[in-house]
């Protein structure tokens, strides 16, 4: 029997990740990450998917969440490393 038969991970889209590895891959610190998506810029904030996973809330950027995320900072003036349309 597969625990993870029924994980809810396996619905998201492909090229999905952790917000961790998104921000870890992209250069933002973690910290200005959350900032950016608990309280935003301007009013404006960076959407990402939460899922629950035995039991814990993990944070996860689908590939369209990844490419706002990114314009997001383009709009803002945030300094970050882009990620190549093979990565997303």
């Amino acid at each position: 029997m597969n625990p993870y038969r029924d994980s809810p991970l396996r619905s998201l889209p492909t090229g999905t990740m952790s917000l961790v590895r998104f921000a870890s891959l992209t250069g933002v610190p973690l910290s200005r990450m959350v900032k950016h998506v608990v309280h935003g810029v301007d009013g404006e904030r960076i959407e990402i998917t939460k899922v629950i996973c035995q039991c814990r809330l993990c944070r996860y950027v689908t590939p369209e969440q990844q490419k706002a995320a990114m314009a997001f900072w383009d709009r803002h003036g945030v300094s970050y490393r882009r990620l190549k349309e093979a990565a997303l």
